[in-house]
């Protein structure tokens, strides 16, 4: 699978929502893929799959003066951002005017732009999602120097709900294989992953998810603002420190992780094949 990625494939993927991954190195290569996917009519930049946060601060791309002081350290140390970030949320941050990742320029496509500059949307799966992790890597591994993934649907449309119409989907947009991550915790989530945008005021909340945002905090982000008028009950204290220790439990577990054994299934047949 990775291999295909490689060769320019969009594939289909499940990690909680329905998504498609595909290489992003360039702008005509990722608008080609959009097309083929989503329609022509897609408006917004993509996320970055990224391996792990380290190579966002290898990179030196964030813009700190366009970030709240309290939140620079995120940026400086990888391991507390992979903390906060793997399997939860995507984060959006501002990024310096003509920034690379893994070498590779950061297009249109791949990066927003406001009147304060320009923006990186990431997702990182880590040790919540144990499969899709191996999965990204190798396709690093095999060459790629930056991974686009997108929900799987038309531009304006409703994303699929179920395997079977993710099936019928890759089937007629001409996507040739879509992998199940069968190895998370978190197989009863669905939709959508909240986006936290890192600004000058703080953590700001620009989309709600499948992540309650009292869960969010007590995995360490202090939300300062959101788009949202939605109240957003409060933790309970016995339930936060249930929620922790799950957290600090599951990230000792996958200190190796297991070999990638997803369900993949072919959707270049009439009839799909599953094959292991």
């Amino acid at each position: 699978m990775a291999f295909r990625v490689a060769q320019g494939e969009p594939i289909g993927i499940f990690v909680v929502q329905y998504g498609v991954v595909f290489s992003a190195e360039d702008e005509a290569t990722t608008n080609k893929l959009l097309t083929q996917v989503k329609g022509p009519h897609r408006t917004s930049p993509i996320p970055i799959w990224i391996q792990h946060p380290r190579e966002i601060v290898a990179a030196d791309i964030v813009d700190f003066t366009r970030i709240h002081p309290d939140l620079h350290y995120l940026f400086q140390d990888p391991s507390e951002l992979a903390d906060r970030t793997q399997g939860l949320c995507m984060v959006k941050f501002p990024i310096k005017p003509d920034s690379a990742l893994n070498g590779t320029p950061l297009h249109s496509l791949v990066s927003d732009e406001d009147e304060t500059g320009k923006w990186l949307l990431f997702f990182h799966a880590g040790r919540a999602f144990p499969h899709a992790q191996k999965f990204i890597e190798r396709i690093y591994d095999g060459g790629i120097q930056l991974v686009g993934i997108s929900s799987l649907n038309v531009h304006g449309g409703v994303s699929p709900t179920s395997l079977e119409e993710a099936i019928a989907f890759c089937e007629v947009r001409n996507v040739s294989s879509f992998i199940v991550d069968r190895g998370s915790r978190f197989t009863e989530r669905r939709g959508s992953y909240p986006i936290i945008q890192i600004t000058h005021e703080g953590a700001m909340l620009r989309r709600l998810g499948n992540v309650p945002v009292r869960y969010l905090e007590a995995a360490g982000w202090r939300i300062t603002g959101d788009d949202s008028a939605v109240p957003q009950p409060t933790i309970p204290p016995s339930e936060r420190r249930d929620f922790e220790t799950e957290m600090r439990t599951f990230s000792l577990i996958w200190e190796e992780f297991p070999e990638l054994s997803n369900l993949i299934i072919q959707t270049d047949h009439s009839s799909s094949q599953l094959k292991k």
